[in-house]
């Protein structure tokens, strides 16, 4: 038998079921590595700097071990880069599920 004959509305219905559910995925993803990022910043902003007073002088000191600190600033980023490559990978499975139902109409 033909894979052109094999092809049934079914079959149709439940790979475009699939097509939406990975499309929603890449929605949420998009959301996730735009708003996770904002609270790990703010948080380290936050937690890593403080304000000392020396008499009457106010400056800034490090409230975090420097080491810590420099880490905690490629977490976000490396959020981003981590949702960046998995939503690649999604939006690249659609585009051959999509080629693959064109051939086969």
């Amino acid at each position: 038998m033909n894979e052109k004959q094999a092809f049934s509305p079914e079959f149709y219905k439940q790979t475009r079921a699939g097509m939406t559910a990975s499309l929603s995925r890449i929605e949420s993803l998009f959301r996730f590595t735009l708003t996770i990022p904002v609270p790990v910043f703010s948080w380290v902003l936050t937690q890593g700097y403080g304000l000392d007073t020396q008499g009457q002088e106010v400056i800034t000191c490090l409230k975090l071990p420097r080491e810590l600190l420099k880490i905690s600033w490629y977490i976000p980023p490396f959020i981003t880069t981590v949702g960046i490559i998995i939503i690649s990978s999604v939006f690249s499975h659609i585009i051959q599920i999509g080629i693959f139902l064109k051939n086969m109409r």
